[in-house]
């Protein structure tokens, strides 16, 4: 199959289970022997059509995702803060923390403050003036709040970055984003997709949420989350793990694998890119192709398959199997040794 070199353009944006629960959702949910691809001599089992059975996520999963995410405010690039050494006025003002997340102190020089409490942050501060000061006391207040932040994508009426004071919500995002759809009456919105980093996401139904008034569904938004509300005909395939820009990607027509791979803005430096998975739900089983960059490099494109809807490319770390909270979501869905044969292969 020769290589398709269409431009694909990201629909994440970019930055709640991880894809792997969601892997996990496409896996019989008997326990049994899934079907893997391994060689071209199997491939046509990736030329069928994938269901499109969406699997959405209950309240047990976000009560989950909602309590994995800090009580207290975190410091980041943009926030103004207010920072008094107690008899040092020079010391003492308001400053800007840097895109690379320092905050520069006459005498000590920059100090790294990003993703720190008030708290930790100034016994940072502290721990760094120690160096010349005798016992220094150190306060530190957040004047204004510019990290608490997300983006919203997809067909509403001004999407973009968001930003929000406090613990913001789903239906926050989408009250500032325009809940209606950009593209027509006929339309609607249905469903959403939140990506959290490289290797979370979960979708939301949206008719439950803002029809069904199930407030259980309101997930709440960690910083830099992305928020992407697709048509409702829309069809998705997923490009997760170590790639630059990891999401859900717009299917296109005749896109490939390696359309999907350098569409997500291609593995990064810690891939491991002798074992990249595709996986694909057909009626209940779960298909698993293993493809290797390197092979694409050479000029061997036997395995860029076309991508269907759902389908699911997940690029592992090196050197790791990153397989501890996926093990937590698998039981009675899938065994041991097909997470395994998913996550953990040749570098």
């Amino acid at each position: 199959m020769g290589v398709n070199r269409q431009t694909l353009k990201p629909v994440s944006g970019l930055q709640f289970i991880t894809v792997l629960a969601l892997l996990c959702l496409y896996l019989p949910a008997m326990a049994g022997k899934n079907a893997r691809t391994k060689n071209n001599s199997d491939q046509p089992v990736f030329e069928l059509a994938a269901s499109k059975a969406l699997p959405y996520a209950g309240p047990e999963t976000i009560q989950e995702l909602n309590a994995s995410i800090p009580s207290e405010y975190l410091l980041g690039p943009g926030d103004l803060v207010d920072i008094q050494v107690w008899d040092q006025p020079k010391l003492s003002g308001r400053q800007t923390i840097g895109p690379d997340g320092m905050l520069a102190l006459p005498l000590i020089g920059p100090v790294y403050l990003q993703s720190l409490t008030r708290t930790t942050a100034a016994a940072s501060l502290t721990k760094a003036l120690e160096q010349y000061y005798q016992e220094p006391i150190v306060t530190l207040q957040v004047v204004e709040y510019n990290n608490n932040r997300a983006f919203v994508m997809g067909r509403v009426e001004r999407p973009g970055l968001i930003r929000f004071e406090g613990q913001g919500t789903l239906l926050e995002l989408l009250a500032k984003a325009g809940s209606q759809p950009v593209d027509g009456p006929g339309n609607r919105l249905a469903k959403c997709a939140v990506i959290r980093g490289k290797d979370k996401i979960v979708w939301i139904d949206l008719d439950e949420l803002l029809l069904g008034g199930n407030m259980s569904l309101n997930i709440n938004i960690a910083n830099n989350d992305v928020v992407y509300i697709p048509d409702e005909q829309d069809a998705m395939v997923y490009v997760m793990g170590e790639v630059k820009v990891p999401g859900a990607f717009r299917l296109t027509p005749h896109m490939s694998m390696l359309d999907g791979i350098m569409g997500a803005g291609g593995p990064t430096e810690h891939a491991r890119k002798g074992s990249i998975k595709l996986i694909r739900n057909i009626n209940g089983q779960s298909h698993i192709l293993s493809v290797s960059i390197r092979d694409f490099k050479k000029g061997d494109y036997a395995n860029n398959v076309g991508l269907k809807e759902n389908d699911i490319i997940f690029v592992s770390r090196k050197g790791l199997a990153h397989i501890n909270y996926f093990l937590r979501q698998l039981s009675p869905f899938a065994t041991l040794a097909i997470a395994q044969e998913v996550l953990v292969g040749s570098d």
